[in-house]
């Protein structure tokens, strides 16, 4: 499954990565993601099929020393894609992070990803959250 994400550029074009997840279930992860004046971090989550009757998945951003820094929601109605900044959820100053996903149906098949990047070359890193499989 995959997708691409994307920035449009001051001249007309646009910069971004395709993205391509492993499919889970319940709680997954990912690591190594920073936010700071060099770099950005966003998640994104694919559900490809409809929730009945919706979906939740809770976000929990975690220090190198495993603390939560940070922790919100991501609501879906229907199928999609969301990408969020690791900022909308409120992290601060993160050098060297972990994105911890939950979903509310434990049975539900989604992927995500985070995709870290650099804020001088726009250059993205990007990171499937793996879980515990099936």
């Amino acid at each position: 499954v995959g997708s691409r994400t994307y920035t449009f550029g001051e001249d007309g074009g646009s910069y971004g990565q395709e993205v391509f997840g492993v499919l889970v279930r319940g709680t997954a992860w990912a690591s190594g993601v920073r936010e700071d004046a060099l770099f950005r971090t966003n998640l994104g989550i694919f559900l490809p099929i409809e929730p009945v009757p919706s979906a939740q998945f809770t976000v929990r951003i975690r220090d190198n020393d495993g603390e939560i820094v940070a922790e919100g929601f991501m609501n879906f109605s229907h199928a999609g894609l969301i990408q969020r900044s690791l900022g909308a959820f409120g992290v601060g100053l993160l050098f060297d992070g972990t994105v911890e996903v939950e979903c509310s149906d434990p049975d539900l098949v989604w992927y995500g990803y985070v995709s870290r990047v650099d804020q001088i070359s726009d250059d993205p890193v990007y990171r499937p959250l793996r879980g515990l499989g099936f």
